[in-house]
């Protein structure tokens, strides 16, 4: 976020559950080079260089449970959570009681929502997340995310792709499931987040 996109008076604030994932902290840090205040969900994998960063706060909370009044009112909420579980990718995803309350969150502090979710995720998600809903349809974006790796990518990322690099590196052959059938979506970390930056210009000037 640049300067135009923020108000001289307002700082923005931005929520991305998740955080120490893979994904979830490269997006953190593009938004605090921004001099955005980022808050995180996160477990205490979280990277130290956000840690360390003033503008980063790293919230003791479950996106799952009643949310606590003491929050900040977000300009922009990042919902990761549909990326954890990914065995049955062909399946439509269900309102988990954590994107309900992401949902939620959006349309009590007015903020847009970007979810993420499994790039073999049906069309019909979208529909289904907004149905009947005009409001939801301005508030929400839908990012269908590949297979991510990068630079500092952590090996025990669960996608396909990190699985076989993994195997690359600590040994002298790679096994392919489910004999090779698999599909794999690559998707470089800067190009995800470049587009996700991207993105987000583009509402914030519409």
């Amino acid at each position: 976020m640049t300067d135009t996109a923020q108000s001289k008076n307002h700082k923005t604030h931005i929520l991305i559950s998740d955080v120490s994932s893979f994904l979830g902290s490269q997006i953190a840090q593009v938004f605090l080079d921004a001099h955005c205040a980022v808050y995180g969900i996160g477990s205490s994998h979280v990277p130290e260089k956000l840690l360390s960063s003033h503008n980063f706060t790293l919230l003791e909370i479950d996106l799952s449970q009643p949310l606590p009044a003491y929050l900040p009112t977000f300009d922009l909420i990042f919902d990761l959570s549909l990326l954890k579980n990914q065995d049955n990718l062909s399946h439509m995803p269900h309102m988990s009681p954590q994107l309900t309350n992401a949902i939620a969150l959006s349309q009590r502090h007015n903020s847009r929502l970007y979810i993420f979710a499994p790039i073999t995720t049906p069309e019909e998600f979208y529909e289904y997340l907004t149905s009947g809903k005009d409001d939801l349809k301005d508030r929400i974006s839908l990012f269908l995310t590949g297979d991510v790796y990068g630079p500092q990518m952590p090996l025990d990322n669960s996608n396909k792709l990190t699985v076989l690099i993994k195997q690359a590196i600590q040994t002298d052959k790679i096994i392919l499931e489910k004999e090779g059938l698999e599909q794999i979506y690559p998707a470089y970390i800067t190009d995800a987040t470049q587009t996700v930056k991207k993105v987000i210009m583009t509402n914030h000037h519409r």
